[in-house]
C-alpha cells in the first residue's frame, strides 16, 4: 500500500523537521513554491519514484541545511533552478528520469551523470555540452522548415532568372523590331 495525493501541505506545521522521505508512493502535482518556509531546517528531502511534476521550486534553495535531495523518478520539467548551486551543504543530489531541460547549474559539489540520466533535455557539466546536445536533438518540425524555405529560395531565384533571360530576349526582340520599324520609316519616307 503507497501513499497518494498532492504534496502534504500540513508540514508547514512542522518547521523543527530535519529529515523527510516521501519516496515510493503514488503523490502527483507540483510542489509549493514555498517550501523552504516550512521546511527551512531539513538536512534530507527524499521525494523520489513518485509522480510529482511541474516545475523544480527554486526556493528550496532557502533549504540552506539540505544535505540530500532527491527528486529523481518524476515527472518534474522544466530547468534545474540555478539558485539550487548555492546549497553547499548537498552532498547527495539526483534529478535522474524526470522530463528536464536547459543547462544544468553549477553545484559546490561535483555530481555525476547518473545523477542526470534519462532528462532528454539537459545539458552541460556532466553530461554533454549544451552546444552539443541541441545539435544531436534537432527539432523535426525546424528541419522541415528549413528545407522547406530553402526550396523556396532556390525557386524564387530559378524563376527570377528565366524570367531575366525571358525580358532579355523579349528587349533584343523589341530593338529588332524597332529597327525593322525604322527602316519601313525610311522606306515610306524615300
Amino acid at each position: 500500500m503507497s501513499l497518494r495525493g498532492s504534496f502534504p501541505l500540513g508540514l508547514a506545521n512542522c518547521t523543527s523537521m530535519v529529515a523527510f522521505d516521501l519516496s515510493n508512493n503514488d503523490f502527483w502535482g507540483p510542489l509549493p513554491t514555498n517550501m523552504s518556509k516550512f521546511i527551512g531546517f531539513l538536512t534530507t528531502l527524499v521525494l523520489s519514484s513518485n509522480n510529482f511534476s511541474g516545475q523544480i521550486p527554486a526556493s528550496l534553495s532557502g533549504c540552506k541545511y539540505l544535505n540530500v535531495l532527491n527528486l529523481d523518478h518524476n515527472r518534474f520539467s522544466g530547468q534545474i533552478p540555478p539558485e539550487l548551486g548555492l546549497l553547499d551543504r548537498m552532498k547527495t543530489f539526483s534529478v535522474a528520469n524526470n522530463l528536464l531541460s536547459g543547462q544544468i547549474p553549477k553545484f559546490e559539489n561535483n555530481f555525476t551523470a547518473e545523477d542526470f540520466a534519462n532528462n532528454l533535455g539537459l545539458c552541460g557539466e556532466p553530461l554533454d555540452p549544451c552546444s552539443l546536445t541541441f545539435s544531436k536533438r534537432l527539432d523535426p518540425y525546424l528541419i522541415a522548415g528549413s528545407v522547406m524555405f530553402g526550396a523556396t529560395i532556390i525557386a524564387l531565384v530559378k524563376n527570377g532568372l528565366y524570367s531575366g533571360k525571358g525580358r532579355h530576349d523579349s528587349t533584343r526582340g523589341n530593338e529588332h523590331t524597332y529597327e525593322m520599324h525604322e527602316e519601313s520609316r525610311r522606306e515610306i519616307v524615300d
